[in-house]
């Protein structure tokens, strides 16, 4: 989580998160700053250890990372991305979530195959 912070915090002013890659064949890097909290919100909703999502739109526009079909290569930098603090909210929205079920789960030790 930190490296992705640390990664991040080096980008210089909101509109670099935004701007498409030259080349197109990328998203812009405020999809790749939400997209590891996203995977954990969907992983512990596939495991059983969240009811529901923290943000719908979030997790539906950063849990498909850039498909090799063309289709997709044609419309993927032309939506509206959400703003860096809306980004930066749900990240800490969600390092709040995962480090609560760190800290607080009912874990037994050796952790099993069958365990979430």
């Amino acid at each position: 989580w930190t490296l992705t912070e640390v990664l991040f915090s080096g980008l210089m002013g909101k509109d670099v998160f935004l701007r498409s890659p030259w080349h197109q064949l990328r998203h812009p890097l405020i999809f790749y700053y939400g997209h590891v909290a996203c995977l954990y919100i969907n992983k512990f909703r596939v495991a059983g250890l969240l009811k529901e999502g923290v943000n719908e739109y979030m997790e539906q526009i950063m849990e498909t990372g850039v498909d090799e079909m063309s289709w997709d290569d044609l419309s993927k930098n032309e939506m509206e991305w959400p703003e860096l603090r809306e980004v930066t909210e749900y990240r800490r929205t969600v390092y709040n979530i995962v480090k609560d079920v760190i800290l607080n789960g009912n874990w037994s030790f050796p952790i099993k195959i069958d365990d979430p």
